[in-house]
C-alpha cells in the first residue's frame, strides 16, 4: 500500500513538471529539430528524467496540422519519445546532415561584439552547440571556435597559451577561464580609474588657503590675459606723461615712415618741441576726434581742419582745405609778422 502511495506521488510530481514546461508554440517554416531539441533542454531542466511522459505535452505546442497527424500514428510509437520525434521529423522535418550543417555554420558565424560581454556570448554560444548532436563537433574543435570567436585578440592568445599549459580538454573549462579574465580586467580598469581621481597630484586641502588663492591668482591672471591683452601696455603708455611737458590734447601724429608729425603746425618734430605751440602764438586743436591715441598723418595730402583761432587774427576764418605747403607758408607769415 505504501508502495503505491509513492509511485502515485511520483507520477503526479512528474505531471507537475510536464505541465511546468514553458516553450513557444511551433512554427511550420522553422527547424522541427530544433525546437524538439530545445524542449528536450527545458524537460530536462525541469527535472524530467524520462522523457515518454512529455510526448501528449509536445503535441500541445504543435500548430492544428501536426496535432491532427499524431492520433494517426500506433499508440506503441505515440507513448515512446525517440520514435515519436523520429516520425515528427521524417514528416516535417528536414534531412539531418543538412540542418547540422547550418548549425555548424550559425555556430562559427556567432561572434562576441565589441560592447557584449562574454557571459552574454558565450550562453549565446553554447545553446547553438547544444543543437548539435553529442561528439558532433571534437573539443579540441569546440575550444578552437570559442576561442577564436571572442572579439579582444590579446584574450584570445592568453587563453590560447593557457589551455596549452594548464592542457585543459574542455570548452566548459575555457569560458570559464575567460570569464574569469574579463572579470580581472574589468577590475584593474576601474582601480585605475580610481587612481587617476585620487591620484597624489589632486591631493590637497579645501581649507588650505595659500592654494585657493594661488588657484585664484592663477585664474585671474588668465582672465585678464586673454580678455584684455594689451591692457597693461596701454595704461602703462597714457597714465605717465612726459616728466618735463603738461598732457598735450592734441593728437601725436606720425608719417607712414614712423616719424613723429607735429599736431599744431603738421612739422617734422613732436608736439611739444613746436616752436609755434611754445611762444603761445596760435593754437590748433580738433572737436571730433578723441585725443587719446597716436595716428598717421600723409604729409603729401590735404589735411581737413574745422577752425582756426588766432590772436591777433591776420587772416579770415575758413573751412578749407589746405596742403602742408601752404599750411608752413600761412604759419611763417603769421610768426614774421608777430614779430
Amino acid at each position: 500500500m505504501a508502495d503505491s502511495n509513492t509511485k502515485e506521488f511520483i507520477q503526479y510530481m512528474n505531471l507537475e513538471k510536464v505541465k511546468s514546461i514553458d516553450m513557444p508554440r511551433y512554427e511550420l517554416h522553422s527547424s522541427l529539430r530544433t525546437y524538439i531539441k530545445e524542449f528536450e533542454l527545458q524537460a530536462n531542466f525541469v527535472g524530467i528524467e524520462n522523457m515518454d511522459i512529455c510526448t501528449v505535452q509536445l503535441g500541445k505546442f504543435m500548430p492544428p496540422v501536426i496535432k491532427n497527424w499524431l492520433p494517426t500514428l500506433p499508440s506503441t510509437i505515440r507513448q515512446n519519445w525517440a520514435t515519436v520525434t523520429e516520425q515528427l521529423l521524417l514528416q516535417f522535418g528536414r534531412p539531418a546532415d543538412e540542418e547540422y550543417r547550418e548549425f555548424k555554420a550559425n555556430l562559427k558565424r556567432c561572434q562576441q561584439s565589441k560592447q557584449e560581454s562574454i557571459k552574454l556570448h558565450s550562453a549565446e554560444w553554447q545553446h547553438l552547440l547544444s543543437l548539435l548532436p553529442i561528439n558532433h563537433i571534437s573539443d579540441t574543435h569546440q575550444i578552437s571556435l570559442f576561442t577564436q570567436s571572442l572579439y579582444d585578440r590579446g584574450l584570445r592568445a592568453t587563453l590560447t597559451a593557457y589551455v596549452e599549459l594548464a592542457k585543459v580538454t574542455t570548452v566548459h573549462e575555457v569560458i570559464t577561464k575567460a570569464i574569469d579574465f574579463e572579470h580581472k580586467a574589468r577590475l584593474n580598469d576601474t582601480l585605475d580609474d580610481h587612481a587617476q581621481f585620487t591620484g597624489p597630484h589632486t591631493q590637497y586641502t579645501r581649507d588650505d588657503p595659500m592654494e585657493v588663492d594661488y588657484v585664484n591668482r592663477s585664474l585671474s591672471y588668465k582672465d585678464r590675459s586673454t580678455k584684455r591683452p594689451f591692457q597693461k601696455s596701454k595704461q602703462s603708455f597714457n597714465s605717465k606723461p612726459h616728466p618735463r611737458f603738461p598732457p598735450d590734447p592734441v593728437l601725436r601724429l606720425y608719417n607712414k615712415q614712423g616719424q613723429p608729425v607735429c599736431g599744431h603746425c603738421f612739422g617734422k618734430h613732436r608736439n611739444y618741441e613746436c616752436p609755434i605751440q611754445a611762444s603761445s602764438v596760435h593754437h590748433t586743436d580738433t572737436i571730433e576726434e578723441p585725443a587719446e591715441e597716436p595716428g598717421l598723418v600723409d604729409l603729401e595730402t590735404p589735411v581737413p581742419l574745422n577752425h582756426i583761432r588766432a590772436t591777433p587774427t591776420h587772416g579770415t576764418h575758413t573751412n578749407q582745405q589746405y596742403s602742408f605747403n601752404t599750411m608752413h607758408a600761412i604759419r611763417s607769415n603769421q610768426q614774421d609778422t608777430v614779430v
